[in-house]
């Protein structure tokens, strides 16, 4: 990601796998027909305080955290279908919406072609932070299996 201009990640690789040890932040896999994971999501419920709301933070919602694929298949829509996932899965266990947060202007835009609506940017700790969010909906069964 660092050779293609995006802006790293706050969180080592490391720490990222340990918050992915917490109930309080599930981390899901996808897995190619070899078994192998090749994508990789937390979903967590609640959302940060630095840029939702009080009155959205209350909602139920999904926040759909440190998604990242494998660089061998890229262009195949594997994020796409970890997001669909989501908001089915939050359709399914009854919440709201499924948000998102990223200081990537790019990720934004691609966020937007999964059906996310930008809600806010807003400067945090010298960063700018983009807030998206989606309705919670059923989505195709076979795009969105566990």
């Amino acid at each position: 990601m660092a050779d293609q201009g995006v802006i790293l990640w706050p969180q080592t690789p490391g720490e990222i796998a340990d918050r992915s040890l917490s109930a309080h932040a599930p981390m899901w896999v996808l897995v190619g027909d070899d078994s192998l994971p090749i994508g990789m999501t937390m979903l967590l419920e609640q959302t940060g305080t630095a840029i939702f709301t009080e009155e959205e933070r209350a909602e139920s919602c999904f926040l759909l955290a440190n998604t990242v694929t494998d660089p061998a298949y890229a262009g195949k829509g594997l994020g796409t279908r970890i997001a669909h996932w989501a908001v089915d899965r939050a359709a399914r266990e009854g919440k709201r919406w499924v948000r998102r947060v990223t200081t990537e202007d790019r990720l934004v835009k691609y966020y937007e072609t999964q059906g996310f609506t930008l809600l806010r940017t807003r400067e945090y700790k010298g960063n700018m932070i983009n807030a998206l969010q989606r309705p919670a909906e059923q989505l195709d069964a076979l795009a969105t299996q566990d």
